[in-house]
């Protein structure tokens, strides 16, 4: 299974924001490097794309910074928190 594009995830999430599901997402990267068609699983990246590649991305199309703090911080915060 290959992945998707970045770009089609950045539409998703500009997509939510913009019918005003903000304090309803979270973006967090569960992308591992293991593949189980090659030997030993494969060469290992690091976990940085969320960072890397898409952030970046999602600010392209004028993502404030307010708002990916909510989408990577304030949400799984609240989320998660007990």
């Amino acid at each position: 299974m290959g992945w998707s594009p970045d770009e089609e995830y950045v539409a998703h999430v500009n997509r939510a924001l913009d019918t005003g599901l903000l304090d309803q997402v979270m973006i967090s990267q569960d992308r591992g490097w293991y593949d189980p068609d090659k030997p030993g699983g494969g060469t290992p990246e690091p976990f940085t794309h969320l960072v890397d590649s898409f952030l970046p991305a999602l600010r392209a199309p004028g993502v404030d910074e307010d708002t990916i703090t909510t989408l990577t911080r304030t949400n799984p915060f609240r989320a998660f928190a007990r």
